[in-house]
């Protein structure tokens, strides 16, 4: 019998044993035992079961230490002693112990900058936590508030960016606050004191606290709504909220000005202080255009025709069913090559020769810790402007017809958007806007994934090389014979179990890889799925969308990718051992601060040291620290050879 995962300090809900007596004479019970942490909560036998009988008893699971940032397996047995033939019989129980009750040490702290430390120009408020984050753990911190002199200034989870130009030079407080998943009241806090000491004048305008405002996470990328599958790769989401007229002033659009005249890709900045927020939304004319992180919109303006536009910006709560918390809207100006402008005529292109193989648009580069990212709905127009060939044909047909290169065919379930990633490794956040909701050659989703995500496309194409030779197919799962993408058979074995409970994982199992692909036996399955080879076996909430889709693989594993690069796996790496997390932290630091600047590595910048880290943490799950493993070898010499189908660079 097993239980599933259960928070420690907290009690299960009671299960049912049912105890039968299939004689023809009165047993007898002498006692009924179980071992802790799980317990008796119930029993309906007494001291005899009546021939043919059946009672119950109730139990349950209270875990009280979790020891590993995966979970603890807990195991158990409830004995019943009877004057039956075997005089007793045992049932083994099961369950999963996870995260802190209560915490050992402060909620959250500071790592730098420490007390009267003299701070200038832009720098990183570096934090620890006392738990990783949880969406079930009220005790955990899921998002903090960055607070200077009792004034918020700016929220996010760690590694928070600030400027202290904005600040007067002399001595001021900052607070950290810690909030749980949807949080709106602290869980705690700390303090440092500093200095500020900016040559120049001082700003004339210091931040004052503003109390109407309620603290609002701002970590989570664009979460997605729900979504169906579509030959044609399209980013708009099928079932959103209708905007309606709200009363609520908490979100304000802040640039441009009202009015103004625009062109080209126009950010549009805001300060969204509603309560709940998840993500914004953006409406131009009334119509829907994409969902996008908080204060990350970016508005396409050659979409629509010269003239005044109105633009709306709607805050919105968490999916599935997502509300609309607040609005704002103004009218801008779009004038496209206008007498206006400043920038210079473009002069004529000459007309490139034909070629067999068309040269893409340009060549996605890695950008750092914290960078804005375009929507996935610019990356699909833009690499559709110009498309690659096929380069691996088997992912668009593997022998049977079926054609991998497409959104995951039933959409994406609630379950993985709930459940993403496995152990706590990132925040569930990191994954809201992972839908694979776009096709092509799988170039052309190499493209897309690397824009979306803010990822070298080299780097994209090398991992996926040698991680299964650009393969994402599986013939026998499609009625043929051969399953080329599945990888380490049995490895581990078994099902995993204690999972939360959903409809890959009925009584918290997951057994769906058991003899998918013909890997052998009915209870042989392959644990690695995708072009990318990710852990299916860990990562159970993927399936079934890694295997059909080879964008949705590429889609979740550069996600993953870019949640390391912003800082967000500090709380894991540092469980691993706090020499990681210290190395993690730095590299992060020193990646925003000066990504061009030499790495501890000769040879290496800054931002190459952490991009390189986060790829080999793929293979390892570790960090590497700076030293380079037999994988990580073989990714910087694949980047340099191209081997892979197509060789484009």
């Amino acid at each position: 019998m097993t239980f599933g995962r259960v928070l420690v300090g907290t009690t299960s809900p009671a299960r049912t044993l049912s105890i039968t007596n299939p004689n023809t004479s009165v047993l007898t019970v002498t006692s009924i035992s179980v071992t802790a942490p799980f317990g008796l909560a119930g029993n309906s036998c007494g001291s005899s079961i009546s021939a043919g009988g059946t009672c119950q008893v109730s139990l349950t699971f209270n875990p009280t230490t979790d020891t590993n940032a995966l979970g603890t397996n807990v195991t158990g047995r409830v004995t019943i002693v009877d004057n039956g033939k075997t005089a007793s019989q045992t049932v083994a129980l099961s369950g999963t112990a996870y995260g802190t009750p209560t915490s050992t040490g402060p909620v959250v702290s500071f790592v730098s900058p420490t007390s009267g430390q003299t701070l200038s120009g832009s720098t990183v408020v570096a934090l620890s936590f006392s738990s990783l984050p949880s969406q079930t753990n009220p005790g955990s911190v899921w998002w903090t508030q960055l607070s200077v002199d009792g004034a918020p200034v700016l929220s996010g989870y760690n590694n928070l960016p600030l400027d202290t130009t904005t600040i007067s030079n002399g001595s001021h407080s900052l607070r950290v606050d810690g909030y749980a998943f949807n949080g709106t009241a602290s869980i705690g806090n700390a303090t440092v004191n500093v200095a500020v000491s900016n040559t120049g004048s001082s700003p004339t305008v210091v931040v004052t606290p503003s109390p109407t405002v309620a603290p609002t996470p701002t970590v989570a990328p664009t979460p997605t709504a729900t979504r169906t599958s579509a030959s044609t790769p399209t980013a708009t989401a099928t079932v959103h909220a209708t905007p309606t007229a709200t009363a609520a002033a908490c979100v304000a659009i802040t640039s441009p000005a009202p009015n103004a005249t625009v062109n080209g890709i126009v950010a549009i900045n805001t300060n969204d202080g509603c309560s709940g927020n998840w993500f914004e939304s953006l409406y131009v004319d009334g119509a829907l255009v994409a969902d996008f992180a908080t204060g990350q919109i970016m508005f396409t303006s050659p979409s629509v025709a010269n003239g005044v536009h109105t633009i709306k910006v709607t805050s919105q709560s968490i999916n599935p069913g997502s509300v609309v918390l607040g609005s704002a809207s103004e009218t801008v100006n779009v004038q496209q090559g206008s007498a206006t402008a400043t920038t210079k005529a473009a002069t004529a292109t000459p007309t490139a020769k034909p070629s067999a193989t068309p040269t893409p648009a340009g060549h996605y580069s890695m950008m750092g810790p914290g960078a804005t990212l375009p929507s996935e709905s610019t990356c699909v127009a833009a690499v559709n402007a110009s498309p690659l060939p096929e380069n691996a044909p088997w992912n668009q047909n593997d022998g049977t017809g079926y054609n991998y290169n497409k959104p995951p065919p039933s959409g994406v379930p609630s379950y993985f958007y709930a459940n993403a990633p496995c152990c706590n490794e990132l925040p569930h956040a990191d994954f809201a806007t992972v839908d694979g909701n776009y096709s092509g050659s799988t170039d052309d989703l190499i493209r897309i994934t690397a824009c979306k995500w803010g990822i070298d496309e080299d780097y994209v194409r090398a991992q996926a090389w040698i991680e299964d030779g650009w393969h994402q197919d599986c013939a026998a799962a499609h009625g043929g014979t051969g399953c080329r993408v599945g990888g380490d058979l049995n490895s581990p074995a078994g099902d995993p179990s204690g999972l939360v409970a959903t409809s890959i994982t009925p009584g918290g199992i997951f057994s769906a890889l058991d003899g998918y692909g013909n890997p052998g036996g009915p209870t042989d399955h392959w644990d690695s799925w995708s072009m990318l080879q990710t852990k299916v076996y860990y990562e159970w909430m993927t399936w079934p969308m890694l295997q059909d889709s080879t964008s949705f693989g590429l889609d979740f594993r550069f996600a993953e990718m870019r949640g390391c690069v912003n800082g967000d796996q500090y709380s894991y790496y540092n469980s691993q051992s706090s020499s990681q997390g210290t190395d993690y932290q730095n590299a992060v630091n020193a990646a925003r601060s000066n990504p061009n600047g030499a790495s501890a590595v000769s040879g290496w910048t800054n931002l190459q040291y952490l991009s390189y880290g986060c790829i080999d943490t793929h293979f390892s799950g570790d960090w590497f620290s700076g030293s380079a493993d037999s994988y990580l070898n073989e990714f910087i010499d694949r980047l340099s050879t191209a081997p892979w189908p197509g060789g484009l660079r």
